[in-house]
């Protein structure tokens, strides 16, 4: 699973992928029970979750979802 969240900052990624020999300043590594938690903050803070599986917004976290893209609120649109 991979959470990529866009706010004010840029971008970081949360994911459970395997750490890799080669750290990444914007990639956490995880597990599913973390991701689900902080899915769930970021949702409280207004954010807006896009399943990328199937191009549509989320009402819920689903643990089956490949990759989330956590969209920062904007304000005054």
């Amino acid at each position: 699973m991979k959470i990529t969240v866009l706010n004010h900052k840029g971008d970081e990624v949360l994911t459970t992928a395997p750490k890799t020999t080669k750290e990444i300043d914007n990639v956490t590594h995880m597990t599913p029970k973390e991701i689900e938690k902080e899915f769930n903050r970021l949702v409280k803070e207004g954010y807006t979750p896009i399943n990328e599986d199937k191009n549509e917004t989320m009402n819920k976290f689903d643990v089956d979802t490949k990759e989330i893209t956590m969209i920062y609120p904007l304000q005054g649109g």
